[in-house]
């Protein structure tokens, strides 16, 4: 049952945002023709474009999963939904597998837009993008392999960023829809989620500065970063007394403080949706 209601959910979903896939992929074409014959006002109009569209297909993608959640689970969808033989855990983990495949999707769109505006960038350099890779990594100080090693953590980073942001935006959806907060409508959901988001924000960078765990930033004797991290037992609060001669850090106490959230937060709205929490 799983399977037929992610299946069910890519469909629903796939109505708006593959269209603003469509529009940005056609105006980057015209970037790159028209950089390529170097007709400059073209080229330019088409990149402002191109990067509004890929700002905006990421913000539409997040109204579009948002609104998805709240409308099949709290909106009139919902009295069907509740009453299909599945588990609350398949309906969460269904919107929330779904959400996360179109978040991806349109992180990657907007890369490959960062991309073409860069190799635009560095045509007039006569620049590939290997060999823009290639300065790059010179200018930092990295091989190929710690280059590697960063960009997975990046990659890491960002799936986790996007988990943490969808865990707030369910359970803001699922506990700003009890009847409590009927009165003021959909913006329940949003206060629900202006506080958590702050709450949470505060706390990590509390648990970032002071808890004892954290990642040290290995410098060369020039100052730059040699790719290498070094796991220590003090928080950035050290960075913080000793500005002049500790190392850079990062502290990893609002990171598992996060990891620890986002269970809960997907506990509670999973419990939430368990409940049928006051359908409008």
């Amino acid at each position: 049952m799983f399977r037929q209601l992610v299946k069910h959910e890519l469909i629903a979903t796939r109505r708006l945002v593959p269209f603003i896939w469509l529009a940005t992929a056609v105006i980057a074409a015209i970037h790159l023709i028209a950089n390529q014959i170097d007709i400059q006002w073209l080229a330019v109009t088409s990149m402002i474009f191109m990067i509004i569209l890929a700002i905006g297909q990421i913000i539409m993608t997040y109204a579009v999963v948002v609104m998805r959640y709240y409308k099949n689970l709290y909106g009139d969808e919902g009295y069907l939904t509740h009453t299909l033989p599945v588990k609350a855990g398949s309906l969460l983990g269904s919107k929330v597998l779904t959400s996360f495949i179109w978040l991806m999707l349109s992180y990657l769109v907007a890369g490959a837009v960062l991309i073409v505006v860069l190799a635009a960038m560095n045509s007039q350099r006569d620049l590939s993008l290997i060999q823009m890779y290639r300065e790059l990594r010179a200018a930092i100080g990295f091989t190929d392999s710690q280059a590697l090693r960063i960009a997975g953590l990046v990659i890491l980073f960002i799936i986790y960023s996007l988990l943490l942001q969808l865990a707030q935006l369910f359970f803001a959806m699922s506990f700003g829809s009890q009847s409590a907060f009927h009165r003021l409508g959909l913006a329940g959901p949003i206060i629900t989620y202006l506080v958590l988001n702050f709450l949470l924000e505060m706390a990590s960078l509390v648990m970032m500065v002071f808890v004892p765990l954290s990642l040290k930033i290995t410098l060369d004797i020039n100052g730059r970063p040699t790719g290498d991290l070094d796991l220590v037992g003090y928080g950035m609060i050290e960075m913080i007394r000793n500005p002049q001669t500790a190392s850079p850090i990062i502290g990893l106490g609002g990171i598992l403080f996060t990891v620890l959230a986002m269970a809960a937060l997907y506990w509670g709205s999973h419990r939430l949706i368990e409940r049928r929490t006051s359908l409008r």
